[in-house]
């Protein structure tokens, strides 16, 4: 669903599919979250009647300027699919436009899934009303899972419906704004049922580099707008490489022939030295130096983690052979990628093929 690469994952956990798969079946849950929908589409209005409206503050109103601009900047520039998304605008009065929880078994960093039919099976599940997000995460609790819970402010519908502005997300910076925009279009233009890791792993890339090209070209380099992105970007490359690291050593443990109950002795360990490294940190932005006193640490946080994070090593190795254009490398990715029921699998295996190839030579 948030994410600078920080605001986009971070605080956006987008949802995706879940939220679009309350109309899937007649579940209670999905009747629900199908009324917290319908709600959001009644509130819906136009974003060229808000842009100047006075009611909102200066700081709204620019954000909303920025949402159309990187909107047109994803279409024509980065060829994303066209749509109505991000041309009307959801005014709430609460911080989050939904409430995210996520969940892993304590010895071990797998993510719980949810399945649903058309959105398929997912790693997080989201809620309207926070309560409910609270009760889910409980229940979880109470049968010995790590859990996370997030308030997110912008979520896809994955190309179903038109995705509007929710005006949560507009207490963001520039960066995080046209980083919202673009990650969310990229949901829009390619989803896969069931592959949410492939998924948050490509909207999180576009989105992380459409935003500085967007922002180089809108405001220029030297602007204090895209230098806060790139401070925000430096601080995000800290924050992954930090879990990226945690994750990997906790699963060493977990992968060791020691009993269950010394696997969650060390990982208390080790996870009670993390909290106190990660304050440590030289972080740039204030962002991350409040995040730094707020992460919680489980698996159920580094599962999401690998969600959102897991695939981008295998897109970025994908897109060196685009010789830097994003554009190219998004036409790619529509034309041989959408298609595949098991991307990332095809994604290896290609970039493999074009690797030994220029072994060859």
């Amino acid at each position: 669903m948030g994410r600078s690469r920080s605001e986009a994952t971070r605080a956006s956990a987008t949802l995706s599919a879940a939220v679009f798969a309350v109309f899937a079946s007649a579940g209670c849950y999905e009747l629900r979250q199908a009324g917290g929908q319908l709600d959001m589409f009644v509130r819906r209005r136009a974003l060229s009647s808000l842009v100047d409206d006075p009611s909102l503050t200066a700081e709204q109103r620019d954000r909303l300027r920025v949402v159309w601009y990187a909107r047109d900047f994803a279409l024509r520039e980065l060829g994303l699919s066209a749509s109505e998304s991000y041309t009307s605008v959801v005014m709430l009065s609460r911080p989050a436009v939904s409430y995210v929880v996520a969940a892993s078994p304590p010895d071990r960093i797998q993510s719980y899934r949810w399945c649903f039919p058309f959105a398929g099976c997912l790693p997080y599940i989201g809620y309207f009303d926070r309560r409910d997000a609270v009760r889910e995460r409980d229940r979880l609790r109470r049968s010995g899972y790590d859990t996370y819970l997030r308030g997110v402010d912008a979520y896809s519908l994955g190309g179903w419906f038109p995705d509007p502005v929710y005006s949560p997300m507009l207490e963001r910076s520039r960066g995080g704004v046209a980083n919202t925009v673009i990650h969310e279009l990229t949901h829009g233009t390619l989803f896969v049922a069931s592959e949410a890791r492939f998924n948050e792993s490509l909207a999180t890339y576009v989105g992380d580099r459409g935003a500085l090209l967007f922002l180089a070209q809108r405001y220029g380099e030297r602007s204090s707008t895209y230098r806060e992105a790139l401070a925000l970007e430096r601080d995000a490359e800290r924050w992954e490489g930090f879990l990226r690291a945690l994750a990997a050593r906790l699963q060493r443990v977990y992968a060791s022939g020691a009993s269950r109950e010394e696997k969650l002795r060390q990982k208390e360990s080790i996870l009670r030295e993390a909290r106190e490294a990660f304050e440590r940190l030289p972080f740039e932005t204030r962002q991350y130096r409040v995040r730094a006193g707020r992460l919680e640490m489980n698996n159920a946080v580094l599962s999401n983690f690998v969600t959102y994070y897991g695939d981008q090593a295998l897109i970025d190795e994908a897109f060196t052979a685009f010789g830097g254009s994003l554009r190219d490398f998004i036409q790619f990715l529509k034309r041989e990628v959408a298609p595949q029921r098991r991307p990332s699998q095809w994604l290896a295996e290609w970039t493999s093929a074009r690797r030994r190839r220029g072994a060859a030579r």
